[in-house]
């Protein structure tokens, strides 16, 4: 008899082989996301901080941040000499962590999240009614928007970040303006005319 097996077995054997990899790879990227994510700041800030004593060109010059068209978006004044962070210090380094964070999350993003999204595309075939269900069961997501969120969501994962995003922005905005109303705060004003307008 022979040891070899049917090539159906084999091919499905391979593929059971190549899924179980796939899956493994994800959970590794998606605890590298956690840690990326977790306590962060303080190394950041570290970071910034010895960048920004370290470097002549940041202690004697300022800078200004400019938008792809030209406008000024940003000021960053020079450190000082001092041996601790001035009001003007912690300017800069707070605009030095937002560039360095910008940098990490790049990263994180073309090294994890692309990759760990191409696997979910690969292994599973998910529909828009999984996202509705997903944000349904979200305790964040206000319950009349879960429709809303969840199209957003699976526009995201089919890749058309431009319906994704136009529909996401103003559902975020409406979902962080629940939650502030729920803890208290005032998210309107009265104009002189007595007309309520969201803030």
């Amino acid at each position: 008899m022979s040891s070899e097996r049917p090539a159906s077995t084999s091919l499905s054997s391979s593929r059971t082989r190549e899924s179980l990899y796939l899956e493994s790879r994800l959970r590794r990227r998606y605890w590298r996301l956690q840690i990326c994510t977790v306590g962060q700041t303080q190394k950041i800030s570290h970071s910034a901080w010895n960048e920004c004593v370290n470097s002549p060109a940041m202690l004697l010059f300022a800078a200004t941040v400019m938008s792809h068209d030209g406008r000024v978006i940003a000021k960053r004044p020079a450190m000082s000499m001092g041996a601790e962070p001035t009001e003007d210090d912690e300017i800069a380094i707070r605009a030095e962590m937002i560039r360095d964070y910008g940098i990490l999350v790049s990263i994180v993003v073309q090294g994890d999240i692309w990759p760990a999204l191409e696997v979910l595309l690969l292994e599973h075939r998910l529909r828009e009614a999984d996202f509705v269900d997903l944000a349904r069961q979200s305790p964040i997501v206000p319950k009349d928007r879960s429709v809303l969120f969840g199209k957003a969501l699976f526009a995201g994962y089919e890749r058309d970040y431009v319906t994704s995003l136009h529909l996401l922005t103003p559902q975020i905005e409406h979902m962080v303006r629940v939650h502030l109303q729920q803890a208290g705060a005032k998210t309107t004003n009265i104009d002189k005319d007595g007309i309520q307008n969201e803030t």
